[in-house]
């Protein structure tokens, strides 16, 4: 089991966690002799391009074979990322827990803490970074063929795309929309090539397919949202879309939601484009970075308040995961274990029972435990 003090975690003073920062990325200088694939992907200039430029244009992509988990409704799942975490501190797997707890929190919805796991890999390890960074974008399936450098085999016809945001700068200021641009060029998918550019800024989210070559073809791209911000119209090559009559206009997202693109021969590019809307889901604040777990934690624990209804192997695998990993007392329990019966301490509540969104909270708290573990 990972020591509370070295994993421990200032997720809450009376609740629970918010974003913490994941620290300071490593700068990864270009060798000169090195053939960095630039050509086939531009990242911003950041630090995650940074990592990028450490990767050959014939540098042989390394990833692990693991499917990743659903750590929204499986319990098999959490005790793949308890394993995953704890295996980051052997070095003879951590290579291999790296990439599953990135897999995990792609698949969760949780970006950042992906980049995060990336980060983790270093400029040293060009061959996961190969491996890696090309699933979050141009957002490729796990099991995708890569070539050298990480360049993406050809595609089947209606193949779906999930390409990410690039991560956010540490300047940028919380719920704000910060301009981000990355370009993959010389996609296949059938016998046709295309160039993929995603964009976020100030008016929405925009993905734009140039042909290349080759005759049409159709894939499916499901477009991401910034963190805080769902998707409440999409229009495809300047059509708006119909969501159904049967859904609110204040219940629209479109984030995640597969979408038809036909790539032809064209003077323009064939365009996405999605307005942003703010989601409000009031949550706690997290104590500062580096201050430690009061005490009512470190005595008592922490516990996980979900109505019986909903209870089950899941919560039960979620509270032994964060268990082991914060080194605290975690169990599951129902509303009435907060009314204070009886005398001595009482663990400290995190009350998903009242949460407008359980899983965003959940979400948090698992960023959260990431970050001030990686920061360990």
């Amino acid at each position: 089991m990972v020591s509370a003090l070295r994993c421990s975690l200032p997720l809450i003073s009376a609740a629970v966690a918010l974003s913490l920062p994941l620290g300071a990325w490593p700068a990864a200088p270009t060798p000169a002799s090195q053939d960095a694939p630039r050509g086939w992907l531009d990242l911003p200039e950041d630090p995650l391009g940074r990592l990028w430029a450490s990767v050959g244009a014939g540098t042989a992509p390394w990833r692990s074979d693991q499917a990743p988990g659903d750590l929204k409704a499986s319990d098999t799942a959490w005790a793949e990322w308890r394993r995953a975490m704890t295996e980051t501190r052997v070095p003879e797997r951590r290579r291999e827990a790296l990439s599953v707890l990135l897999k995990l929190a792609a698949n969760d919805g949780r970006m950042e803490d992906a980049y995060g796991w990336i980060r983790a890999f270093g400029a040293d390890d060009a061959p996961a970074l190969a491996g890696s960074i090309p699933l979050l974008f141009p957002g490729l399936a796990p099991t995708a063929a890569l070539g050298g450098g990480g360049r993406p085999g050809p595609l089947a016809e209606g193949a779906l795309l999930r390409p990410q945001l690039p991560p956010r700068s540490r300047a940028a200021l919380p719920g704000s929309i910060e301009t981000r641009r990355v370009t993959a060029r010389g996609l296949q998918v059938g016998g046709t090539t295309f160039d993929l550019m995603l964009k976020v800024d100030g008016s929405g989210v925009i993905a734009e397919f140039t042909h290349v070559a080759g005759g049409p073809a159709e894939l499916r791209v499901a477009l991401p949202a910034p963190e805080g911000f769902r998707l409440k119209s999409v229009y495809v090559d300047w059509e708006l879309q119909d969501p159904g009559e049967e859904i609110a206009p204040g219940d629209v997202d479109w984030s995640g939601t597969p979408l038809l693109v036909r790539v032809v021969p064209a003077e323009d590019p064939i365009s996405l484009f999605a307005r942003l809307d703010r989601r409000e889901t009031p949550l706690p604040t997290a104590p500062a970075p580096g201050a430690p777990l009061p005490e009512t934690i470190t005595n008592s624990g922490l516990l996980l308040v979900v109505p019986e209804e909903e209870q089950g192997p899941r919560w039960g695998a979620m509270a032994s995961a964060f268990a082991e990993v914060l080194g605290v007392p975690v169990r599951v329990g129902a509303p009435q274990e907060t009314r204070g019966a009886g005398g001595g301490q009482t663990p400290t509540a995190l009350r998903f029972d009242l949460a407008a969104d359980p899983e965003a909270l959940r979400r948090r708290v698992t960023h959260a435990i990431e970050a001030r573990f990686q920061e360990g």
